[in-house]
């Protein structure tokens, strides 16, 4: 449409309010997992939909037996896995960097163990994505209650296995 003003031609262009694009959203997935104390457990984490260059790959725990420091290692494409603080060989890095697979294994798993977590894969440029995964371990221990009872006492005796 065309309009004077000024007496100097002018184009008016008509924009819509509303302008739709269409994306592929980054994720990551993952689950929560329950195991027994003295087992081995995978906490599994995958990133699909980017198509960015991934730096590395970044584990943190927040447990019962380990929280003041929550970073517990990196994985890195040239260099592998390096812990960060206190070396845990329990923990190995399963997945696979170039197929954006960033899963652990934890072997002989204890009741510190349980806690929340989280798998962070850095992607330059636009930072990181992550996801939360719940451990819960289940105690082996049980414990058996015998009371015996007579005319003349009252005895009990307690089996922990």
């Amino acid at each position: 449409e065309r309009t004077h003003h000024c007496g100097a031609p002018v184009l008016m262009v008509w924009v819509p309010d509303e302008i739709f694009c269409s994306f592929t959203a980054v994720q990551v997935t993952g689950g929560d997992v329950t195991t027994v104390q003295g087992g081995t457990v995978l906490l599994s984490c995958k990133l699909t939909d980017a198509n960015e260059i991934l730096t590395h790959i970044t584990w943190e725990r927040m447990t019962r037996g380990n929280p003041p420091i929550p970073i517990l290692f990196a994985i890195l494409r040239t260099n592998g896995q390096k812990f960060v603080g206190k070396r845990d060989d329990r923990f190995k890095f399963i997945g696979n960097f170039d197929d954006r697979i960033g899963s652990i294994q934890l072997s002989n798993v204890t009741l510190m163990d349980e806690g929340t977590y989280t798998c962070i894969f850095n992607l330059f440029h636009s930072g990181n994505y992550r996801t939360k995964i719940l451990l819960n371990v289940l105690g082996k221990d049980t414990l058996a209650f015998f009371l015996c009872v007579t005319a003349s006492h009252l005895t009990c005796r307690f089996n922990n296995n």
